[in-house]
Order: structure tokens, then sequence, then C-alpha cells
């Protein structure tokens, strides 16, 4: 089985769930806030408000790097700099950021084993 790039598993998961990653900032940033914390980045969600209505979500490094895996949704560049740090709703992975993980490790030919589910077994 071929292993996909990152991004390419990310879309191809959300696609198999019937989803595109309109409207899933908040499930794509929250995947990898965890899977990078577990490998000791440093990373923080914000929220922005946009233009037409609704929110987008986005993480940012300690160094102010911004990490947006869902931006190409968009046909106009997003003003980061309206954005305001927050939290996720729950300390663990949510139920559909666990199943976009487990379809992202089968697209990659892995197990659904990792570190993410030994640290958030439920």
């Amino acid at each position: 089985m071929k292993n996909y790039p990152f991004k390419t598993r990310l879309h191809k998961a959300l696609r198999s769930i019937g989803k595109s990653q309109l409207k899933h900032s908040y499930i794509v940033s929250e995947l990898v806030y965890h899977e990078l914390s577990i490998k000791g980045y440093e990373l923080f969600p914000f929220v922005m408000r946009l233009p037409g209505g609704g929110t987008h979500w986005f993480l940012k490094n300690k160094e102010g790097g911004i990490i947006d895996y869902t931006k190409d949704q968009y046909n106009y560049e997003l003003d980061y700099s309206t954005a305001i740090r927050r939290s996720f709703l729950t300390k663990k992975p949510g139920k559909r950021t666990r199943l976009l993980l487990k379809l992202m490790r089968q697209l990659a030919g892995q197990r659904a084993i990792s570190l993410w589910q030994e640290n958030y077994n439920d």
C-alpha cells in the first residue's frame, strides 16, 4: 500500500467518510495538535471569525509559525492576526478526531495503534 504524505492522507480520510476539508478545521487542528504534542512539539490552538460567518481553527507553534492544513478551502487569504488563542473542548481527542486518525493510519498501511492510543485510551 502506498504511504501517502500527511496532507494527502488527511484529505483522503475526510473524503472516505463523506467529508471534505470544508468546515473541519477544528478536528484537523485537534488531530495535529495531539499527534505533534505527543512527539514533543509545543503548539497552541487559535480560532478566528470568518468574513462570511463561522469560525476557522488552526495552530501556532511557540515561535508563532502557523500550521493550517485546511486553509486551502478558502478562495481568499486568511487574516491570522485576528485570531484568538483558545483551548479545545476536551483534553483528549474527540470521537471524530480519533476516527479521522484511524482512517489516516489505514491509508498509510499502519496499524491503528500509536502513542496517541497509548496516551488517550478511552
